[in-house]
């Protein structure tokens, strides 16, 4: 949902072109969008890692892993927001904003499909429900 949310946002604050022309208030509800968007993509990340990294590492205590997650979770986001404006000031060079967001909304839109088929993938491997975890 958050991914979804992300990219629906970025359609809308470009706007991209086949939409219209920008409004401010389009803008506004775009960019509050994409702001409930990052949270809800965010937040199940931790859940998820310790599910990948509590297997991985049985003899480490629950507590040592939550720290662990914790602090690779921020560095990887501090990462993002280090890259992210490099790509993106490179690929507005190249296009002009309303195709660059567009671009960013349709490749953020294809890793949301991404996530759905190997969420339905991994929930009949493992017979269990793909909404078990939320």
């Amino acid at each position: 949902t958050g991914l979804v949310l992300c990219s629906i946002a970025c359609f809308f604050i470009g706007p991209a072109p086949y939409i219209g022309t920008s409004r401010l208030w389009l803008t506004l509800v775009a960019d509050g969008t994409l702001g409930v968007g990052v949270a809800l993509t965010i937040a199940p990340i931790y859940s998820a890692m310790m599910e990948v990294v509590r297997p991985q590492c049985p003899d480490l205590s629950t507590e040592s892993i939550t720290m662990f997650i914790s602090g690779l979770v921020p560095s990887a986001l501090s990462f993002g927001e280090l890259i992210g404006p490099l790509v993106g000031g490179g690929v507005t060079g190249i296009l002009n904003f309303q195709d660059s967001t567009s671009l960013f909304g349709e490749v953020t839109l294809a890793m949301a499909v991404l996530m759905l088929v190997v969420t339905l993938v991994d929930s009949r491997r493992t017979s269990r429900s793909p909404l078990q975890n939320f």
